[in-house]
């Protein structure tokens, strides 16, 4: 039985038919869990209105790391609608064969540009991403275009053990990395479903109490790369609090702060800071030290690349204050605007554990990053 609540769509666009094949088998998997999907290939129709939809997959082949025209155009049509979907986007590409090289510069090079490049462009927030492998038919390119291909990658396909799958085709796609993307997408659909369900039985609950951290909260942070302030200003919007930003007084020691907020005036504190040498920034450590003991109440959180190592532990050690809630933000999903259901989390359990003072922090971990802040 076919619940209508679930009603998908996803639009294509394709250059040797990978991307088809990739959006029938997504399509088939989301069947199967009872959701009612429509298929589109962006080149043969045009889609119109999107707003009986729920989930959005948006799939791409990419030419030069360039999406397909008409895949792109849904995308700048619907950019604005699509800020209340469950957004997905996925690109065919030639990245295993990098992949199989142990060719990072190369993968992180296709991601960007196939993947944060149009995040950014659009102002989108996906819920996930896919890099997937594409198809290369060279019985399908024009003479001028075959030989360039062929210059580029028949030698690396034979030296990465990719065979053809018929006379003059190569099949790059992990049937299974597909399989599993799109099980986990299921998973974070039904869990959206249940946080906007949670959300508003928080809501009936407080509304009688409205926000009662109004006025008496501060959000404090430093940001190099800009991620640190993105969380910052996410989380002040949030929880209605003041907002504060520790500058350094020079790029050169990014040791001493010009302008210090004084957290005894505030009954709950919200310190973030960029991991920076694996551990806390020196503006962040520095507030810390300068106020430790002032402080009534705090929450932590981090941004990072490689490892946050032990940062939230050095933040509540500076500060001499356990924190009623903690959280460690990857950086590339920052990027990739993939991070607004972990700052709800968060900010709820800043909300349930605010002047609770016997408990043991709690940790949020994104999956996955490769950027720094």
């Amino acid at each position: 039985m076919i619940d209508n609540s679930l009603r998908g769509l996803i639009v294509y666009g394709t250059s040797f038919g990978a991307t088809k094949s990739t959006s029938e088998e997504i399509a088939q998997i989301l069947r199967e869990e009872n959701f009612d999907i429509d298929l589109v290939n962006a080149k043969e129709e045009k889609v119109k209105d999107i707003s009986m939809y729920k989930l959005v997959i948006v799939g791409s082949s990419l030419a030069d790391c360039r999406w397909d025209n008409q895949a792109e155009s849904f995308l700048n049509k619907f950019h604005k609608e699509l800020e209340n979907k469950v957004l997905a986007l996925f690109v065919s590409s030639v990245a295993p064969i990098a992949e199989r090289e142990g060719n990072t510069m190369e993968i992180d090079k296709i991601r960007k540009l196939a993947l944060e490049d149009k995040v950014s462009k659009y102002s989108l927030n996906p819920v996930m991403t896919g890099l997937f492998g594409g198809v290369l038919d060279y019985n399908k390119m024009g003479f001028l275009q075959r030989k360039g291909m062929e210059v580029a990658f028949k030698s690396r396909l034979q030296n990465t053990g990719f065979t053809e799958i018929k006379l003059g085709v190569y099949d790059l796609r992990d049937w299974d990395e597909i399989h599993n993307w799109t099980r986990e997408l299921i998973k974070k659909v039904h869990s959206r479903d249940l946080r906007i369900e949670g959300l508003k039985m928080e809501r009936k609950i407080e509304s009688g109490n409205q926000t009662r951290l109004n006025g008496k909260t501060l959000v404090v942070y430093y940001s190099r790369g800009g991620n640190t302030r993105l969380i910052a200003e996410e989380i002040s919007k949030r929880i209605g609090s003041d907002i504060d930003v520790l500058r350094p007084k020079s790029k050169e020691t990014r040791t001493s702060v010009d302008s210090i907020p004084d957290p005894s005036k505030y009954n709950l504190v919200v310190i973030g800071t960029p991991v920076n040498g694996f551990t806390v920034s020196k503006p962040v450590a520095e507030y810390l030290k300068k106020h430790e003991g002032k402080f009534n109440e705090i929450a932590t959180y981090a941004t990072y690349s490689l490892w946050p190592a032990n940062t939230l532990k050095k933040m509540a050690q500076l500060s001499g204050k356990t924190p009623i809630a903690s959280a460690i933000f990857k950086s590339r999903d920052i990027k990739l605007r993939q991070v607004s259901e972990k700052i709800a989390s968060f900010t709820s359990l800043i909300t349930s554990n605010y002047s609770i003072y016997e408990h043991s922090p709690k940790v949020i971990q994104l999956e996955g990053s490769l950027q720094q802040d």
